[in-house]
């Protein structure tokens, strides 16, 4: 009766057969079995950690005496399948023959479950404490659960946000036989309510399966049977209020749910759950860490380099910023130029026009530029700066921000640009200088060969006549002699060699001098000039001008000139002059080609200079129309409708329209006082079919 009533599990059993000979009701209850079952068993059939040699060894002691008592801790099997563990009090009692097992059985399920969780739930911690994010320690996680939860298969599955489906990152396994499901699970994606860790995602709980065979949610069941797993369990890892994926779990034995073990699993969730927020609030102060450290650092690399330059002068004229580029185009340190009185600071440039642009600039409060101001620098280096004098307006007065660069290198690009420009135009010509050196060249070949010819017949004359010569001086002068000179004379016809030779050479030398002031032409042409104003023949540069474009427009117009002998030299840039003529004169000649088109006729390009009132001016190329005549104060201008349209069909033309300059380029002439202008606008063609 004793036994019957103990809550501990009780048995009795032969030393020889080790067959049951008696069985508690506590047993009984526990294991699932009837009394006659349990009579027809050994202890082995219900110990799956034990074999029948391994339970002799351990009983051994006690049968020869050596032991009174012999306490251990196993795993009893329930009839349905399910394990738990036990703590053994085995001994033997009785005498002789008589002599039986009595084992006194204690579940330790709890006591275990609860040594487990408490390991686990340390080891994770101690895991989540040093790891960068949760993929590198999933597995040592999972292999942590499993080993001290007895599980035998561990799966991590993150959110895809973009798809919106959970994907398998990581597997870890005990089983050697569950490759298949392990790849079925690598291969598989969830969506929400789908599966197990689908459920999980969608309710945001721990859910537990007690057999995934019987499981009408679980696609896998095929590749989990064929591996022998049984039970699972998941639960859900998020961030704040985002999910970040889902660990699951899996034994080949059937386990009903274990509040114990469900507790402690939202505990291990709540701590991933922690430790993604707390790396999350790392990484984003991180970043914006980062963030504020990469936008200094970019304000200092732009600043520093920037071509432009920063200064920045208070109300009280004190220089409060001075970037790096200042420090290297004026030479003056930050050190000593903070806090410094920005007119005194030894800057080598026009103060005057500074001031002039801060005045300007405080009294419309609006960003003054100067286009160029000289800079003379302290290693005597000249460089010219674009600025900029901005007034920003405070309580504590008008701060005047000043942004400049240096535009030398840029000057010197645009002198290179109008120079290849030039030489592009050159090039465009060429075809048409060659042509024009090739007329005067082949026809002064040919009066060369002519005059060779020439030669070889008076050499044969003169030969003839020296001999005749040489018979008077002797005394004798022979007919045959006189004859013979008379007969070479009339063969070389010497009076028309007496005509035709000089008019060869004199052709010759034209041909010559015409090839000289082509290529004088082209040099002159072709100059690079500089990048001052030079005293400079406006009639001698049209006219080099005009010969070098003379293969553009001899066969669409007549090109006259009417240049004034008494134009003073003008100050100009040269280069920029020239390429002024050549695009006047060749958008004239498109305009005029465009006019007369396929009738044979031909237009007329006419171009002046004059002296007005000792202002030099050039009439030639039409350009701008009324506009132009009107703001030169040549009042409004009439002109034949023949004009109008030609001149329509010039501004049409697919030149470039801005090779008219619309400003008048004004200088004082060398040798008067009087002003020179040139208006290289102000140019009018005549046109006629």
């Amino acid at each position: 009766m004793i036994l019957s009533a103990t809550p501990n599990e009780t048995y009795i059993f032969r030393t020889d057969t080790l067959r049951f000979t008696y069985v508690n009701q506590s047993a009984l209850d526990n294991l699932g079995y009837t009394l006659e079952d349990m009579q027809a068993m050994t202890p082995i059939d219900i110990e799956p950690e034990m074999t029948k040699a391994s339970f002799r060894e351990l009983v051994n002691p006690l049968l020869t005496g050596k032991q009174a008592q012999c306490i251990f801790q196993t795993v009893h099997q329930r009839k349905n399948g399910s394990t738990y563990s036990v703590e053994v009090y085995l001994q033997v009692v009785g005498e002789g023959k008589e002599r039986t097992f009595l084992a006194f059985i204690c579940d330790i399920t709890e006591r275990k479950q609860e040594e487990h969780c408490q390991a686990t739930q340390y080891a994770i911690t101690r895991l989540l404490s040093s790891a960068k994010n949760l993929e590198e320690i999933a597995q040592y996680i999972m292999q942590t659960i499993c080993k001290a939860l007895s599980w035998d298969v561990g799966a991590l599955w993150k959110v895809d946000e973009e798809t919106r489906v959970l994907r398998c990152i990581e597997v870890w396994q005990e089983k050697a036989d569950c490759a298949q499901f392990i790849e079925c699970t690598r291969q598989n994606t969830f969506a929400i309510g789908v599966g197990l860790p689908g459920r999980v995602w969608k309710n945001n709980k721990v859910e537990w399966i007690i057999d995934v065979g019987w499981d009408s949610n679980f696609p896998r069941i095929a590749a989990a049977t064929s591996a022998g797993l049984r039970a699972a369990f998941a639960f859900p890892i998020g961030s704040r209020d985002r999910l970040y994926g889902v660990m699951e779990f899996f034994a080949t034995t059937l386990r009903e749910p274990d509040k114990k073990l469900l507790d402690l699993m939202e505990g291990l969730a709540g701590q991933m759950s922690q430790f993604l927020d707390r790396k999350q609030s790392e990484e984003s102060l991180h970043y914006a860490k980062n963030k504020a450290e990469a936008a200094a650092r970019e304000r200092a690399e732009i600043l520093a380099a920037v071509e432009a330059f920063f200064i920045c002068v208070n109300g009280e004229g004190a220089v409060t910023t001075w970037t790096p580029r200042a420090e290297t185009i004026f030479g003056i340190s930050l050190e000593k130029a903070l806090g410094q009185p920005f007119t005194e600071l030894p800057i080598q440039w026009s103060w005057k026009e500074v001031a002039v642009a801060m005045e300007k600039a405080n009294d419309t409060i609006n960003s003054i530029r100067i286009e160029k101001i000289r800079l003379a620098h302290q290693n005597g280096k000249e460089v010219f700066l674009k600025l900029t004098v901005s007034p920003i307006c405070d309580d504590r007065g008008v701060t005047y921000v000043f942004m400049g660069e240096d535009i030398s290198d840029r000057l010197a690009l645009e002198h290179d640009l109008v120079q290849a420009q030039k030489l592009e135009s050159i090039g465009h010509l060429a075809a048409g200088i060659a042509h024009e050196i090739n007329t005067p060249t082949q026809f002064v070949g040919d009066n060369i060969r002519f005059l060779a010819d020439c030669f070889s017949d008076l050499a044969a004359v003169l030969d003839r006549h020296r001999v005749l010569l040489s018979s008077a001086k002797a005394g004798t002068c022979a007919p045959d002699l006189i004859e013979a000179c008379e007969a070479e004379a009339r063969r070389v016809d010497l009076d028309y060699l007496t005509e035709e030779v000089p008019k060869a050479i004199a052709q010759s030398s034209e041909g010559v001098t015409r090839i000289a002031t082509i290529v004088r032409a082209m040099k002159e042409f072709a100059h690079p000039g500089n990048d001052e104003k030079a005293c400079v023949d406006l009639n001698k540069d049209i006219e080099s001008t005009v010969t070098v474009a003379r293969n553009e427009w001899k066969y669409i117009a007549d090109l006259t000139t009417d240049l004034a002998p008494d134009l003073p030299l003008v100050p100009c840039l040269l280069g920029q002059f020239n390429q002024v003529i050549l695009n006047m004169i060749v958008n004239a000649t498109h305009a005029i080609a465009d006019v007369v088109k396929s009738t044979g006729a031909k237009g007329t390009i006419s171009i002046a200079t004059r002296s007005m009132d000792g202002w030099a001016a050039s009439l030639g190329t039409w350009s701008r129309l009324r506009r132009i005549f009107t703001c030169l104060n040549y009042g409004p201008l009439k002109l034949p409708p023949c004009c109008l349209r030609s001149a329509a069909s010039f501004c049409q033309s697919r030149f470039s329209r801005r090779c008219i300059e619309e400003r008048s380029l004004r200088a004082r002439s060398p040798s008067s006082s009087s002003s020179i202008r040139l208006w290289p606008t102000t140019c009018l063609s005549r046109f006629r079919a």
